[in-house]
């Protein structure tokens, strides 16, 4: 949000600190609950909130983290506190859309872009509209702050779930396969899914709709995921919507901030961890 603030001419972020707090606070929340949801048992190599105190005071936490920020984003215009609501009952919406899809690889692409849009990347739309407002940018400044936004969360999403079947899990600080557990639906599934032959497309199926899988059920579902191209195909996606947040950034004047945006969009698409 501060890079943003600077691309957009401001010479001092003060006035954005109290948002910046409240949208790092419903993040946090968002994740607390995520976890609480998903059965988490870590959250960046120590053991998730669930897991270390159990489900009431992770529950409670999150949805006191969520009044925290709404408090912070008081202080702002009308029109900033009802774009922190909206991304909250995205989150929400994204959370009901995610759990009709579980297990069931028939939803497809769009309903998948459908709940990423609004689990990440309605999230980080909403913050860098609000900041783009604060500095008293002019409307299609705004939208351009917001469609970057958008597409950053959307990369971030995609690159987040490649590296929960490919990525190395002391880097991540979590286990490997939580949406095969879980049986969502992510991209990387999708495309196996897409590809495959009609028998390993059976199989695949069968496997990722098991409630309880076994470590060797894991290691067969990315096998078959891997045979079939999706990492490349689905870094690919996520490079893609890295460059649309790079062009949406049009409307911005040339800066050394908005070359960081930049870089913080295609970085978000090719990240370890």
């Amino acid at each position: 949000m501060a890079v943003t603030h600077r691309a957009l001419g401001a010479s001092a972020t003060e006035p954005i600190h109290s948002l910046a707090a409240a949208f790092q606070l419903i993040h946090t929340a968002s994740l607390v609950h995520d976890d609480v949801i998903d059965h988490a048992e870590q959250r960046r190599g120590r053991p998730s909130m669930p897991r270390a105190f159990g489900l009431p005071a992770a529950i409670v936490t999150g949805d006191f983290l969520f009044v925290r920020a709404f408090e912070l984003a008081a202080e702002y215009p009308p029109s900033i506190i009802l774009r922190c609501g909206e991304s909250c009952a995205d989150l929400v919406e994204g959370e009901v859309l995610q759990d009709t899809s579980r297990f069931d690889l028939t939803t497809g692409r769009e309903h998948y872009f459908r709940v990423i849009e609004r689990k990440t990347a309605a999230i980080v739309a909403a913050a860098l509209a609000s900041v783009a407002e604060i500095a008293g940018a002019r409307d299609d400044v705004v939208n351009a702050c917001q469609a970057y936004g958008r597409s950053v969360g959307v990369a971030f999403q995609i690159r987040d779930d490649l590296l929960d079947v490919f990525g190395d899990p002391d880097l991540l600080g979590k286990p490997l396969y939580s949406d095969f557990r879980e049986g969502n639906p992510t991209l990387v599934s999708l495309e196996a899914y897409r590809h495959l032959d009609a028998a390993d497309r059976t199989e695949f199926e069968r496997l990722f709709s098991l409630r309880r899988k076994q470590p060797g059920d894991l290691l067969r579902l990315r096998t078959l995921a891997e045979s079939t191209g999706a990492p490349a195909l689905v870094a690919g996606e996520a490079s893609q919507w890295a460059e649309r947040a790079v062009r949406a950034l049009d409307p911005l004047g040339p800066s050394p901030y908005r070359a960081l945006l930049e870089r913080i969009a295609r970085g978000v698409a090719e990240r370890r961890f």
